[in-house]
């Protein structure tokens, strides 16, 4: 955790620039940021349709290869229902937004349904931050905070309260306690050579009420560590908690043995002898769309769109100065005498005359040298804003840029975006770990039987599935950059007879798909039923009805 500090200060900036569009706690006119950040992570991921294909072994049979398509079918229902892709879109928002987010993994024993939380990388440490392979690094630490009262109890747990007055408490870290107003305060000078003077400035005040969006809390928080260290004499994972300052509440090597010594029925959840979790795993998978060699957290996206978003605050900032300018221009007064204040204020203002007895009196009003085109060079800046994120007008569905057909649309679409598709591609790694994560998890936990399509076989519970299989996000669903391409190799593929409509089906991943399927086994039953009986009528009868062919050729 030796760089949190300095990472949560970007990181805080960040926020801010995304939320108000600037670094403070309040709106500019327009933020492009905000908008802009969710066009490029609804390209990378898109809940809608996300799906997994998992993948029997080779060499398995025919029944394995049932069990595996059932559960497969089942675990992708459980990442709708569970809002498994919904944390993970707003894990991949977020990871353009600071530079990295740890999904963190799990399954509710109470609701029986598993489970994915998003760990602001602040809040998160590895051991060595020059190793970019997450999988090499020996441990990691989770920092979260919890309530003092939650604290105490778990030290009395843990057979450790008499340090309950050691706890060291943490409220309001990020926030100042100062007036929203007081922030805003532009120093103007100091008394004296140094800061220790009277300090002298000027803020413009704003009752208006205003979001911040920070938390308030008001018991008092304590935080907690959880370390997760490779344990080479064990072969496995071993998993440390702490509170500060520096009080160990346990070791998962040792609860695990006295679990075992107890002989109580938790004895089979733990093939491990150190991990909670699942044997040699961990629950973390970190989202990092763009990685940085030998720096583990990688490149901050919104770091290279900052400056476009200052630059066009400035812009329409000026803008509004010269429409106000243009409405409401500055005057000359020449020639009058005696007028006043007043006067000047309301010969500016429309339906007000003065009257003046001095000759050749008058008012000249210098209205600013308007440009030809006044939003010309802001409109360009959201186009550097698009070229800065691999997006190019006809990828974002603004145009065909001069194309004849629609398949010199298309491959122009994919040559245009290929940074975007190459960075959309790249989330895959982190997809697929965690929907390994996430299938070994339904194995060990979820005990509703599943049922295959061949009512010959028996139901099966997901721990009795082949362990042996791949995973892998199926036809790039996770993007809409490959939704097109998708559906074209299904629909080739099943012109070709080398797929069935069931694997059709599963290939598009339809909205109702479970109940299509399940259509289209009764329609392929109800249409073997009837040429069985008109095989049995043939033979009875001595008649064949002539052969027909359909639009493939085959008869």
């Amino acid at each position: 955790m030796t760089s949190r500090d300095e990472r949560n200060s970007l990181y805080q900036k960040r926020r801010r620039y995304y939320i108000f569009g600037q670094n403070s706690d309040s709106f500019v006119k327009h933020n492009r940021l905000y908008g802009h950040i969710g066009l490029v992570s609804s390209f990378l991921f898109s809940p809608d349709g996300f799906n997994y294909a998992i993948a029997a072994a080779p060499d398995a049979d025919e029944t394995e290869i049932q069990q595996i398509t059932a559960l497969q079918d089942s675990f992708n229902q459980d990442v709708q229902d569970d809002g498994i892709g919904d944390e993970i879109a707003e894990a991949v928002t977020w990871s353009l937004i600071y530079d990295t987010v740890i999904c963190k993994q799990g399954w509710n024993d109470i609701t029986k349904q598993q489970f994915i939380t998003r760990i602001n990388p602040f809040m998160f440490g590895v051991f060595d931050e020059s190793l970019t392979d997450f999988a090499s690094q020996p441990a990691l630490c989770h920092m979260f905070i919890i309530n003092y009262d939650e604290a105490c109890e778990r030290l009395v747990r843990a057979g450790k309260g008499s340090m309950i007055s050691l706890l060291k408490t943490a409220d309001g870290e990020e926030d100042t306690g100062l007036p929203n107003v007081v922030t805003q305060l532009v120093v103007a000078a100091t008394g004296g050579s140094n800061l220790s003077g009277a300090i002298q400035g000027e803020v413009n005040p704003s009752y208006d009420p205003s979001p911040t969006f920070r938390a308030r809390v008001t018991a008092p928080m304590v935080p907690m560590y959880e370390l997760t260290v490779w344990d080479s004499d064990r072969n496995d994972y071993r998993t440390f908690t702490m509170l500060e300052p520096d009080i160990v509440l346990s070791d998962s090597l040792q609860v695990i043995e006295a679990i075992k010594k107890a002989g109580g029925k938790e004895n089979k959840d733990y093939a491990s002898d150190t991990n909670f979790f699942l044997p040699k795993e961990h629950p973390y998978t970190p989202i990092t769309p763009f990685a940085m060699d030998q720096y583990f957290w990688g490149d901050c996206h919104e770091e290279h769109l900052i400056t476009l978003q200052d630059w066009s605050s400035t812009r329409l900032d000026q803008i509004n100065d010269l429409l106000d300018q243009q409405a409401n221009p500055s005057k000359v007064f020449s020639g009058f005498m005696g007028i006043d204040d007043e006067k000047f204020g309301a010969l500016g203002s429309g339906d007000n005359w003065v009257a003046d007895s001095t000759p050749g009196a008058k008012v000249d009003r210098l209205y600013p040298q308007m440009p030809e085109d006044l939003f010309a060079e802001y409109a360009q800046i959201g186009n550097l804003m698009m070229e800065a994120s691999g997006l190019t007008e006809i990828v974002a569905g603004k145009g065909t840029g001069g194309a004849r057909g629609g398949k010199q649309a298309k491959q122009m679409q994919i040559t245009g975006g290929g940074r975007i598709r190459r960075v959309a591609v790249g989330l895959e790694k982190p997809l697929v770990r965690i929907g390994d994560i996430g299938v070994k998890l339904k194995m060990k936990n979820d005990d509703q039987p599943i049922k295959l399509d061949n009512e010959k076989l028996p139901e099966f519970l997901p721990a009795q599935a082949p362990t042996d299989f791949t995973m892998r996000v199926s036809g790039h669903s996770h993007s809409p950059l490959f939704t097109m391409e998708t559906e074209e190799m299904a629909t080739l593929l099943l012109k070709s007879r080398s797929i069935d409509q069931d694997m059709f089906l599963r290939m598009l991943h339809p909205p109702q798909m479970t109940a299509m399927l399940h259509s289209l086994k009764q329609r392929q039953k109800a249409e073997a039923l009837a040429r069985q009986k008109q095989q049995q009528l043939e033979a009875l009868t001595g008649k064949h009805p002539p052969k027909t062919r359909d639009r493939s050729g085959e008869e």
